[in-house]
């Protein structure tokens, strides 16, 4: 099956694969934004060249959906994690086959590489699995730490631009800040009412965004752990959340199927980025912030342009061009 796509700068048709034959549950860049990592419900790993939307490899492995795939900050490695709760670990320069661990009794739900590429932390907990952060030496693959805490299964996770706070979001509806260091809880933050699906702490790791399915996304301040303010216009859960490079956009994707850009400073919503078949359960900001990618349960991922000054175009309500692979 061949999708057709449009070339936004030269208004030329091209012709690409479609990708995943089932949900796409994960969405990543590599650091110098030339590769998209993607991760399927039909248990494969896709890269794709960012620009075109060219398929660069479909890597196996796994034995059930792909729920979470991670570049390390040098863009050497890349981690993928899934329901049959193996975490995989690919030197992308190597032909070697990739370095495997069974760290959780249940599914692997989110991955992040502190930001020196030191550490490797998975997420987890499936019905009766224990729910838990796992830390892991990322050269190695030799567990350093685990962390428990939350109730119910861990959705989301995301380290602070410093790497010395990790912040993870579940099931039983809370968010815990975490001094990775120590191993210990610093907060538990409370107020969403529903769980918690997405994180990203903002550039300066001074606040921490995050998005649930009561849809709503929440703006924490990490020094007090208090709530510092609500953005409201999800009718339905917010799955996926990003911010542009710069911090000042925010990206959501949602249980309506859409992509939208937000004002962090004016805390609100400043249009439609485009809409999916089915509710998006992923999304990603290009490191030069000119491109958001997002996944759906429709299987396709789609490759949406940001304007030139890297910022949502103030008042637009009508989906943009996009890529779809």
């Amino acid at each position: 099956m061949m999708a057709q796509v449009t070339d936004t700068e030269r208004h030329k048709e091209r012709r690409e694969p479609s990708g995943h034959a089932d949900a796409v549950w994960s969405v990543a860049f590599s650091p110098d934004g030339a590769t998209l990592a993607t991760g399927s419900e039909d248990q494969t790993v896709g890269l794709w060249e960012t620009q075109t939307g060219r398929s660069l490899a479909t890597l196996q492995g796994h034995a059930g959906g792909v729920n979470a795939v991670a570049f390390s900050p040098d863009g050497r490695l890349l981690a993928s994690g899934g329901e049959d709760g193996l975490l995989c670990l690919r030197d992308l320069g190597a032909t070697d086959r990739p370095v495997s661990r069974k760290g959780h009794r249940g599914g692997i739900n989110a991955l992040a590489f502190a930001p020196d590429g030191g550490l490797l932390a998975s997420a987890g907990g499936f019905y009766n699995a224990p729910a838990e952060v796992l830390l892991w030496d990322a050269d190695t693959i030799q567990q350093r730490g685990r962390l428990v805490g939350h109730s119910n299964e861990v959705l989301a996770m995301a380290f602070s631009p410093n790497g010395k706070f990790l912040a993870t979001g579940g099931y039983d509806d809370t968010i815990r800040l975490w001094d990775v260091e120590r191993g210990k809880p610093l907060y538990v933050l409370r107020g969403h009412l529903g769980a918690v699906w997405a994180l990203a702490f903002a550039p300066l790791g001074l606040t921490l965004f995050s998005g649930s399915d009561d849809g709503t996304v929440r703006l924490w301040g990490v020094s007090t752990g208090q709530e510092r303010a609500v953005f409201e216009g999800d009718t339905f859960g917010v799955l996926a959340l990003t911010l542009t490079s710069n911090g000042r956009g925010l990206i959501t994707g949602s249980f309506d199927h859409s992509v939208k850009l937000w004002d962090v400073a004016a805390r609100r919503e400043r249009g439609l980025l485009g809409i999916h078949p089915k509710a998006v359960f992923c999304v990603a900001c290009s490191p030069d912030g000119r491109t958001v990618a997002s996944g759906s349960m429709d299987g396709a991922v789609r490759l949406w342009p940001l304007t030139s000054d890297r910022e949502p175009a103030p008042g637009r309500q009508t989906p943009a061009s996009h890529t779809r692979i």
